[in-house]
């Protein structure tokens, strides 16, 4: 549909929810995942990808972002949750693979999408990454995210601005001093920004989403317009946030 019309897609391959040779048992996932990620590094399931390179050859007017697995972490796709190698060989393979059978060079864009604090970990490198994606939710915009009763914040509760404090590095007369900071976005996305910016990157927002925020709903079970509202405000503070990182 999107390719007929020469837009932009989206694609997200993904193994670690249900990888190969899982025995569905949770304690078992996450080892399943880890060789998932060996086993694609080292071309074992090329042929998976036979569909997707040819509706990349198909339609030459679109550009497809490959999102290259989602908030990918140490304990999914890292063998024993230490040796990270394994991602980025397998990032490195998939970049070569479709690029190199779909003919499309730049016109297939690849997609890293780690979770925030392992951004660095798993970093794939300059050469084969396009783009850096991150998940917003609730918390990630200093919103209240409530569950079974319990209203959770990030950091310290501020239910008058909802920004999420901290600190940042500047001079006060010639001194360098730790200055308080109230921001509109968790202090582990502008870290992941700054991240990006040394490394050249675009960032997308790839998932997002507006979690309930408080124990009232309407009448007919939807949240109040005025917590949609306070979320989307947030996400569109974020995308054209300037500020310290």
């Amino acid at each position: 549909f999107l390719g007929q019309r020469g837009a932009a897609v989206e694609v997200g391959v993904s193994w670690k929810d249900d990888p190969p040779g899982w025995d569905g048992n949770p304690a078992d996932q996450q080892s399943a995942s880890q060789q998932a990620t060996a086993a694609i590094a080292a071309g074992t399931y090329d042929q998976q990808f036979a569909a997707l390179i040819q509706a990349i050859k198909a339609y030459p007017s679109s550009t497809f972002y490959v999102r290259v697995d989602y908030e990918v972490s140490t304990a999914f796709h890292c063998l024993g949750g230490t040796d990270c190698s394994v991602y980025v060989n397998a990032f490195h393979h998939l970049v070569s693979l479709i690029r190199g059978q779909s003919g499309a060079g730049s016109r297939v864009q690849f997609v890293y999408h780690p979770v925030r604090g392992e951004f660095d970990t798993l970093y794939p490198g300059d050469d084969v990454v396009d783009w850096i994606g991150v998940s917003v939710f609730n918390q990630d915009l200093c919103q209240p995210y409530w569950d079974s009763g319990v209203t959770y914040w990030n950091g310290q509760e501020n239910t008058g601005d909802r920004t999420c404090l901290g600190y940042y590095d500047d001079y006060v007369n010639g001194n360098l001093n730790a200055i308080p900071h109230e921001y509109p976005v968790d202090l582990n996305i502008l870290r992941m920004m700054w991240f990006a910016q040394q490394h050249g990157k675009p960032m997308m927002v790839a998932e997002s989403g507006v979690q309930r925020m408080s124990g009232t709903l309407n009448g007919d079970g939807t949240q109040s317009d005025s917590d949609y509202a306070a979320f989307t405000g947030r996400l569109a503070a974020l995308v054209d946030y300037r500020g310290p990182l």
